[in-house]
């Protein structure tokens, strides 16, 4: 078989040129073969001269096709990924690929490019809140003379039409005579809500108000709807915690219509004085280290005193309902016994060094609850001396001192008086106790501060 290339075959003889019929003459011979023109290629000579490889013989391109290929002793590609099983010397049998060790040996393979983790936002994870409310006072500025009403008092979302998260009961005052334009002071504050728990995050804070309702009573039917409040939650977290609210009208959809058309305010209907303490519950790690005692110089039988051992005892609290007097609902721990064999030649500072705790418990003291909670409570250490053999626990005490936590967020030095209840005046004050207490701000359940993009809500305290 001959390719054909673009030029016409030369024309047999006795064949007419111009596409006549041929020469009866000539009819009995045979035609030659059309010789191969001198510019025409077989394909696969063409095909080797085109990818710049070895030219191809003839011979071999015109090749049949169905002739079977020869087995070859050389595997295949795909053998060579799959691999084989080569036993090892334990008899069992481990997978070795040469097509995966040759690829990453010719190349590093590429991975897969994973999506960017999402960036976690700190105002959207679940806080824990604590919310006081008392009732200081109340004014009527209403039209009426005198009014008989009273107050409810409700956390709810912004958007009324939203499912509220908070499950929190509204809460109602007592009935009261208002007369017009007279501020009617409670002598004792009406508790509203006292330490009630809630979860929000700090976006969801935004999104939700304290509603206040002002209803009038009536005797003969049913209760009318007077005046209505709504302050933000996170305005609440923010500022002074002593309010004064004013509560609007309510209106009718009428007088709406005919107020927003004269162009005149919505005015007010009463006044509601409250004090409001909104905090973030947080979980307080406290670190006690270097503690150290010092003997009173008018403490009797002082010298003797300091070749004996002592030992110390703390009680903190563990939340706002902590008791540290009655021990309930706190810690206790005891550091190991210190000094002994205290002689007149040593000086003063050998004495003070044999009474020094460097680390108190081996880890943090944890106190939940909210900043105030925090700086209202106060914890007791007890201080032991004595011969105690080994490490025997200490059965009384000569003194205590009572240390209180209101400056633990910007202090850490605590410094108190140890003292005990006695008859003679010269054994009432028995040393000086010293050390430091560090504490942790973290969120509840969690043990590291988290840093928030503009600070804390935290309410200013006149």
């Amino acid at each position: 078989r001959k390719a054909v290339t673009g030029t016409a075959p030369a024309s047999p003889e006795g064949a007419s040129t111009d596409g006549g019929a041929p020469d009866p003459a000539d009819s009995g011979k045979g035609a030659p073969a059309a010789e191969k023109a001198p510019g025409a290629e077989s394909g696969a000579r063409q095909a080797a001269a085109a990818n710049g490889t070895a030219p191809v013989p003839d011979s071999l391109a015109l090749a049949d096709d169905n002739i079977p290929a020869e087995k070859s002793d050389v595997p295949d590609a795909q053998d060579d990924d799959q691999g084989e099983e080569v036993a090892d010397k334990s008899g069992k049998k481990r997978a070795v690929s040469r097509g995966l060790f040759n690829r990453n040996k010719a190349g590093p393979s590429q991975q897969s490019s994973l999506p960017n983790e999402l960036e976690y936002s700190a105002f959207d994870k679940p806080r824990h809140w604590e919310l006081i409310l008392n009732a200081r006072a109340f004014q009527y500025v209403g039209a009426d003379k005198k009014i008989d009403c009273f107050f409810a008092v409700s956390v709810r979302p912004e958007d009324q039409k939203k499912h509220t998260k908070v499950q929190l009961l509204s809460e109602y005052t007592p009935a009261y005579i208002l007369p017009r334009n007279e501020r009617h002071s409670l002598g004792t504050p009406v508790c509203l809500y006292d330490r009630k728990k809630f979860v929000l995050s700090y976006h969801q804070m935004q999104k939700h108000v304290l509603q206040i309702d002002m209803w009038t009573v009536s005797g003969w039917t049913f209760n009318q709807f007077s005046g209505q409040a709504r302050v933000p939650l996170w305005d609440i977290a923010r500022n002074n915690p002593n309010r004064s609210i004013k509560i609007a009208e309510k209106l009718t959809k009428k007088d709406q219509a005919e107020k927003k058309k004269m162009k005149r305010p919505i005015s007010d209907v009463a006044v509601f004085e409250c004090t409001i303490n909104m905090e973030e519950i947080f979980d307080f790690h406290l670190l006690l280290a270097n503690w150290r005692f010092e003997y009173a110089p008018s403490y009797p039988d002082v010298e003797e005193r300091l070749k004996e051992k002592m030992a110390l005892t703390f009680i903190l609290p563990k939340s706002c309902y902590s008791d540290p007097l009655k021990r309930k609902n706190c810690r206790t721990y005891r550091v190991p016994w210190r000094g002994g064999g205290h002689t007149k030649q040593q000086t003063t500072d050998a004495a003070e060094a044999k009474f020094r705790w460097q680390q108190v418990g081996k880890g943090p003291f944890i106190f939940r609850g909210t900043r105030t909670s925090l700086t209202t409570h106060f914890f007791i250490v007890n201080v032991h001396s004595g011969r105690p053999i080994g490490g025997a626990a200490p059965m009384t005490s000569i003194g205590s001192s009572l240390m209180g936590l209101t400056s633990v967020l910007t202090i850490s030095v605590f410094k108190g008086r140890v003292k005990a209840l006695s008859t003679q005046e010269e054994c009432f004050n028995v040393g000086t106790l010293t050390g430091n207490v560090q504490a942790l701000m973290c969120s509840i359940n969690e043990h590291f501060v988290e840093e928030i993009p503009g600070g804390r809500p935290e309410q200013n305290v006149a």
